[in-house]
């Protein structure tokens, strides 16, 4: 043994035979031949003689080389467990003050000026609280085989993006639209970034089940966000959705005639209500067109052709939107529930005194079953209350059920002509 460790053993055995009594050693590290260090637990006793002298000392050793050093392994598992959970904490904390900015932004959208100041305030949110530097709103144009930016924020000076990038470009960016998910990588020397990137974070953009583009966050550092992390970029990612999906619902108030032109209108309606014309819809139509020609803003929602509309009752300037599950190019078209009362409450918000017209209760009810429907109904109705505007809707009973008619009668004012 080294000499400190056999000054050691000498100190305890004469403890041993001065006391008597036995003496353990809870670890000792003693080095072999070997030269390889082992740590001991060793107990020794005094064996004595008949007039109870020491005699003997026996010494019994166990080696715990392999205990100790899982127990070191335990605690440094522990001390890497607390790190993350004060980590874990740390990041849900910040997750959480995050998504509250969020969702007051979201509260923000309604209410800006246009999809471009929108796009300005979700970029600067999202660089600052992902703690990237450039960001960009990438729309996809498929026949073009581009994106193109629709919106961009760079805290690098003198930084500016190109009109349009192919798609066959090999930038890093374009990766989260070919794998349809999040990106999140920092960039190889020599691999092109539309943001002039070291660390990338994207995702798509998705209207509709469709992606339309990709919301893109760059860092000239290599830095990536964690796993955990990913949920505040899809919430980003989703206010993007909802503003663009908000710009394709909306609807532009637009006079049939001014003011100095108006005609008076033949039918005199109340402000606040929703009227109900029963069998004749041809006649729904001439009380909308006379509302319009008489200086009402107003929105046409039409089962029919809407040049036919147009045609047929004289409305050039008013906005007719086609109840359509399929696109039809020069026409706009509409087809969901929930869309439809987007369009609505939006239209309502930028027009004074409007009036709304929907010809087609049944074709929503057939599509979308008479319970989500009359629910739809109710809400239009509270709206059209709390505005001032007029609702004007066309329908055939004999299309329904007897007590799904009754409870539509019931939420309006039946019109008689």
């Amino acid at each position: 043994y080294p000499k400190e460790e056999a000054d050691f053993f000498r100190k305890v055995d004469s403890e041993v035979v001065e006391k008597g009594v036995p003496v353990e050693v809870p670890e000792e590290k003693v080095t072999g031949k070997d030269g390889v260090t082992r740590v001991l637990h060793v107990k020794k006793a005094p064996i004595k003689d008949e007039e109870g002298r020491v005699a003997y000392i026996v010494g019994v050793a166990r080696d715990i080389t392999d205990l100790k050093r899982m127990e070191k392994e335990l605690e440094r598992s522990r001390e890497e467990v607390r790190r993350l959970n004060e980590g874990l904490a740390l990041r849900l904390i910040r997750n959480s003050r995050v998504l509250t900015e969020v969702s007051k932004l979201r509260d923000e959208l309604r209410t800006v000026a246009d999809v471009s100041t929108g796009l300005k305030k979700i970029l600067e949110s999202a660089l600052s609280s992902l703690n990237m530097e450039v960001g960009a709103v990438l729309m996809l144009d498929p026949a073009g085989r581009v994106v193109r930016p629709r919106g961009f924020q760079s805290r690098f000076e003198g930084f500016k993006l190109k009109g349009e990038y192919p798609l066959e470009g090999g930038y890093v960016e374009l990766e989260a639209l070919k794998r349809r998910g999040p990106l999140n990588r920092i960039l190889r020397p020599g691999e092109p970034s539309i943001l002039g990137a070291r660390g990338v974070l994207c995702a798509p953009i998705y209207v509709g089940g469709e992606p339309l583009g990709l919301l893109a966050l760059g860092s000239r550092s290599e830095q990536i966000l964690e796993e955990g992390d990913l949920p505040i970029l899809e919430a980003y990612c989703e206010l993007v959705s909802v503003l663009l999906e908000s710009e394709r619902l909306r609807v532009t108030p637009t006079l049939e005639q001014a003011a100095v032109e108006a005609v008076e209108r033949r039918f005199r309606l109340e402000p606040g209500f929703a009227y109900l014309i029963l069998g004749d819809v041809d006649k729904a139509y001439e009380v909308f067109a006379d509302q319009v020609r008489g200086g009402l803003p107003g929105l046409c929602v039409t089962r029919l052709y809407p040049p036919r509309v147009r045609r047929r009752y004289g409305m050039e300037r008013t906005p007719i939107v086609w109840l359509n599950e399929e696109k039809v190019e020069d026409e706009q078209t509409i087809f969901s529930l929930q869309d439809l009362s987007i369009m609505i409450s939006q239209f309502l918000e930028s027009a004074e005194k409007a009036v709304i017209f929907i010809d087609g209760f049944e074709y929503l009810i057939v599509n979308h079953g008479f319970e989500p429907f009359i629910h739809f109904l109710q809400l239009q109705r509270s709206r059209i209350e709390r505005t001032g505007s007029i609702l004007i809707a066309p329908l055939i009973p004999e299309a329904l059920e007897p007590k799904e008619a009754k409870l539509i009668e019931r939420e309006m004012t039946t019109l008689k002509i």
